[in-house]
């Protein structure tokens, strides 16, 4: 993905979102879920993220992608 071309030059961890096109589905938020990058999915691969740095518990991802019907 291009948004990934600048990961070398940031220090900070590192999560790419995006898509590669449309026309996959019926409508743009059909494809923002197939891609994962739907506001649910955000918050679950943020939640993940925090996880991987202890800053919050596994339980708490497991719970949101849970109730959010994410899968990760």
């Amino acid at each position: 993905m291009e948004q990934d071309w600048i990961r070398p030059w940031v220090e900070q961890d590192w999560t790419s979102l995006g898509t590669d096109g449309f026309g996959l589905s019926a409508s743009r938020a059909a494809t923002r879920w197939h891609f994962g990058v739907d506001a649910e999915s955000v918050t679950v691969a943020a939640l993940t993220a925090l996880a991987g740095r202890g800053e919050v518990k596994a339980e708490t991802v497991r719970m949101a992608a849970e109730r959010h019907g994410v899968r990760f």
